[in-house]
C-alpha cells in the first residue's frame, strides 16, 4: 500500500472521512455544510484512493489540494481536539481525528490563521464553547489567561502609531470581553450580548481571537505532544559580514544548494518549497528556515557543508543520516505544487 509522508494511504483516507463526518455532525450551518460538500467531495477522495504508488499518492494529495480544504475547518477541529473530554485511558474522538490529520501534515506548520465565508458560523459555535471552557480561575486577576489577554491588549496599544484606532479597540475589548464572558456563563440570550457587540463590529470581530489567546490552545497541544509531519528546521550559517550585498551573496548560493539537495523530498512532498532567511542583527549570524519531514531534515543535515548545522524547532541539533532504500514502485514523480 502506498504511503504519504510515512502514513499509509488507508490511514490518510480514514482521517479525512472521519473529519468530514465529525464536522457534519456539529451542524454548524448551511454555509459550512455547502462548503464541506464542495471542498472535500467524493471526486477528491477517489483520486487519492486510486493512487497506486507513493509518487502517485503525493501527486493526488497535491492535485486535490485536500490539505488546504481541511485547513479551512481547522479552527473547529483543533478546538474540539484540545478541549473535548476524553474517555478513561483514551483519546476523545476529535483528538484522535486531529492527531491522525497532523500525522500526514494536513495543516501547515506554525500558528496559521485562515479566514473564509464560514467564519460567522464557526464563531457562533466556537465563542460560547470557548467561554464555557474558560474557568473561574482563568478569569481571576493575575491568572495565565489574564496575562495573555493583557499581552494582546498591549500589542494593540503599541500598534496605535501604525494603525489608528487600535488603542480604542483595546479599550473596548478590555471592558467588554469580561462582560460577554459573564453574560454567556449566566445563560443570557444572544440579544443582550448583541447589544454589547453591535456598537463596535471591529471589536466584536476580535472577540473570538481574544478568547483563543486566553485559552492558550498551543500550550494544550504541546502538553498532548501532538506533532505534525512537517515541521520547522533552522540551518545555522554562522557569522555574517556587515555589508548587505555580501550577505545576499552568501545566502543565494546556499538557498540554491539546499533546493538541489532536497529535490528527492520536494518530489515526495516531504519539504514545502519555501524557505525563510533571517539575520540576527545583534550577533550578525545567518539562519535559513526550512519546513520538512524528519527524514528529509536528517537527509539535509547529512548533506550540509561542514561549517553549517541544522536545528529543530526546539533548538536541538539534528543528526544527519541517509534515508532507507526506496520500496519497489515508490519512485519519485514530478515535483507537485506547494500545498500551503
Amino acid at each position: 500500500m502506498p504511503s504519504y509522508r510515512g502514513v499509509d494511504q488507508k490511514v490518510l483516507l480514514g482521517s479525512i472521512d472521519r473529519a468530514i463526518a465529525f464536522i457534519d455532525r456539529l451542524d454548524l450551518g448551511p454555509v459550512t455544510g455547502h462548503a464541506l460538500e464542495n471542498l472535500i467531495g467524493q471526486d477528491k477522495l477517489t483520486e487519492i484512493a486510486y493512487a497506486e504508488t507513493d509518487a502517485e499518492l503525493a501527486y493526488a494529495v497535491q492535485d486535490t489540494n485536500i490539505g488546504f480544504a481541511l485547513t479551512l475547518f481547522s479552527r473547529v477541529l483543533k478546538f474540539h481536539a484540545l478541549t473535548d473530554p476524553a474517555p478513561d485511558g483514551g483519546k476523545s474522538e476529535a483528538l484522535d481525528i486531529y492527531s491522525k490529520l497532523m500525522s500526514w501534515g494536513a495543516f501547515p506548520p506554525g500558528d496559521f490563521q485562515v479566514t473564509s465565508g464560514m467564519d460567522k458560523e464557526f464563531n457562533a459555535h466556537l465563542v460560547p464553547a470557548y467561554i464555557r471552557t474558560l474557568t473561574d480561575e482563568d478569569m481571576a486577576p493575575g491568572s495565565d489567561a489574564q496575562k495573555l489577554f493583557k499581552g494582546l491588549l498591549d500589542n494593540f496599544r503599541h500598534m496605535e502609531e501604525h494603525v489608528a484606532g487600535n488603542a480604542a479597540l483595546a479599550k473596548w475589548l478590555e471592558e467588554s470581553l469580561p462582560l460577554i464572558v459573564d453574560l454567556t456563563k449566566m445563560g443570557v440570550g444572544k440579544t443582550e450580548i448583541g447589544q454589547i457587540t453591535e456598537g463596535n463590529p471591529l471589536g466584536a470581530a476580535l472577540v473570538p481571537r481574544a478568547l483563543e489567546v486566553m485559552l492558550n490552545l498551543k500550550k494544550r497541544e504541546e502538553a498532548l505532544q501532538i506533532e505534525g509531519a512537517v515541521n520547522q528546521y533552522r540551518v545555522a550559517l554562522g557569522k555574517l559580514p556587515e555589508d548587505e550585498d555580501e550577505i545576499n551573496a552568501i545566502f543565494q548560493p546556499i538557498l540554491q544548494e539546499i533546493q538541489a539537495i532536497m529535490q528527492p523530498y520536494l518530489r515526495k512532498d516531504e519539504m514545502i518549497p519555501r524557505m525563510m532567511v533571517h539575520v540576527d542583527q545583534e550577533k550578525m549570524q545567518g539562519h535559513i528556515f526550512v519546513y520538512a519531514t524528519r527524514e528529509a531534515a536528517e537527509f539535509l543535515a547529512y548533506n550540509l557543508p561542514e561549517d553549517m548545522e541544522l536545528f529543530d524547532s526546539k533548538d536541538r541539533l539534528v543528526e544527519g543520516r541517509l534515508p532507507p532504500p526506496p520500496q519497489a514502485g515508490s519512485s519519485p514523480g514530478p515535483v507537485p505544487s506547494p500545498n500551503f
